[in-house]
C-alpha cells in the first residue's frame, strides 16, 4: 500500500442512527473505504473492502437497519474500530487509518474535524 495518501472521491456521505458516513477511494488502492462516527457515542471506524457502495445504497432502502457497518460483512477486508477504550485492528493498523482519516478531513475542508484513533497503548 502506497504511503501517501490520496482520496480520489467521497462516493457518498450520509448519516444514519446517528452516525456520520463517508465511503470513498483512495488513489491507486482498488479498495472501496467507509469511515464512520458516531455522533453520541464514543464510537468510529474505518473499514475497507470490496462493493461498499452498491451494498450500502440496498441496506439504505431497508427501514428496520440500525448498524450499516455491521450488515457489510464479507465485504469488509479489514479495518479498524474504536469503541469506549477498545481498539480493534484486523488487517490494518491504527498509524494508516489515521492518515487517511486525516486526507479524509482535508478533502472535506469542514471546520470541525473528525477524530483520528487516539489511542494510547
Amino acid at each position: 500500500m502506497d504511503s501517501k495518501v490520496k482520496i480520489t472521491a467521497i462516493h457518498l456521505k450520509f448519516s444514519h442512527r446517528y452516525r456520520d458516513y463517508f465511503l470513498f477511494s483512495i488513489m491507486n488502492s482498488e479498495y472501496d473505504y467507509l469511515y464512520l462516527f458516531h455522533q453520541k457515542n464514543h464510537l468510529m471506524a474505518l473499514l475497507y473492502g470490496y462493493n461498499f457502495q452498491n451494498r450500502i445504497s440496498t441496506l439504505l432502502k431497508e427501514e428496520d437497519i440500525d448498524c450499516i457497518e455491521c450488515r457489510l460483512g464479507i465485504n469488509i477486508i479489514g479495518g479498524v474500530s474504536f469503541e469506549d477504550e477498545d481498539l480493534i485492528e484486523f488487517n490494518f493498523d491504527v498509524c494508516r487509518a489515521n492518515q487517511i482519516v486525516g486526507e479524509l478531513n482535508n478533502k472535506l475542508n469542514n471546520e470541525e474535524k473528525y477524530p483520528l484513533f487516539d489511542y494510547k497503548k
